[in-house]
């Protein structure tokens, strides 16, 4: 590691191919190094840590636009359910779907809530 505590260029690269590769051989490929050395590097905390600050902000921005994308998805199943074209049992379906995900949204968001109000009370009896 150099001394801004980034990892070097073809580690970086390795990183990056092992967050759209199916394993880590087919990474290791993209990346241009040996499936030995990419076990090696996979073994080193250092690389660990790196590793999972970058699939920690892969996930950050797939949430990012999951979540812009719930509009668009909440007026196309409201569509479908007031369509007068619409066939019965795709208006069903549709609010079906649309209860069953507004529930488990409600319901991680509470939990998430909770989760929340405990490690701040955690927080604070430190």
């Amino acid at each position: 590691m150099g001394d801004n505590g980034r990892l070097p260029g073809k580690r970086q690269r390795f990183i990056a191919a092992l967050l759209t590769s199916r394993n880590v051989r087919e990474a290791a490929k993209a990346a241009q190094i040996g499936e030995t050395t990419a076990h090696r590097w996979l073994a080193d905390p250092r690389f660990q840590v790196a590793l999972s600050q970058a699939q920690d902000q892969t996930l950050h921005e797939v949430e990012r636009v999951a979540v812009n994308l719930m509009s668009d998805a909440l007026r196309t199943l409201a569509a479908m359910m007031s369509g007068q074209d619409t066939a019965p049992a795709v208006k069903v379906a549709a609010a079906k779907g649309l209860l069953e995900h507004a529930h488990r949204l409600v319901e991680t968001a509470g939990l998430a809530e909770r989760l929340g109000r405990l490690e701040r009370r955690s927080e604070g009896t430190r």
